[in-house]
């Protein structure tokens, strides 16, 4: 059942099962919450990054509280947002939040967004959870040195070497 504790052995929190429930049983309500902030097309973008993340993080821990986690994500997303779109008003560019993208843009940022998707979970375990770490809890190197218990120069290479391998699997110069 969607909603309650998972077995959270490695190989089910790898499984695109759980993914799946969880996106067909919170997408819409997520869906929701969002657009009414932000409206019709930045709230489905920010789904998809709410799911990425999760899709991110569910490889490095297993997450108990799928819904708990996704609307913390959807919140925290919402503020980074805005905190940037404060910036920008501050900074006198008034357009910056507009999205002025065409469709085929968009279909091409969705490929681009999948293969990302890919190209982390085929990251070396350790490499992806310090990607993770940084990425989307944005921890910084020395909290992340510190949960793995390895020296900060691990985490600059770990985190170097994961960032040039999805450039190159998601077919983009670094």
């Amino acid at each position: 059942m969607v909603g309650t504790r998972h077995d959270t052995s490695e190989s089910q929190a790898r499984e695109p099962g759980p993914l799946r429930a969880w996106m067909e049983a919170y997408g819409p309500p997520l869906r929701r919450f969002l657009r009414r902030r932000v409206g019709d097309a930045e709230a489905e973008e920010m789904v998809q990054e709410v799911f990425l993340a999760i899709h991110a993080r569910r490889s490095v821990d297993p997450i108990e509280n799928p819904q708990g986690y996704l609307f913390r994500a959807a919140r925290h997303l919402l503020s980074r947002r805005q905190a940037a779109f404060d910036q920008r008003f501050d900074e006198g560019d008034l357009y910056a939040g507009i999205d002025t993208s065409t469709p085929e843009q968009q279909l091409l940022d969705k490929d681009e967004l999948r293969r990302t998707m890919v190209a982390i979970e085929a990251l070396p375990p350790r490499a992806r959870q310090a990607f993770v770490l940084h990425r989307f809890e944005e921890m910084t190197y020395a909290a992340i040195a510190s949960e793995m218990r390895i020296s900060l120069s691990a985490v600059r290479q770990l985190i170097s070497r994961a960032i040039a391998q999805i450039a190159r699997e998601v077919g983009r110069p670094r």
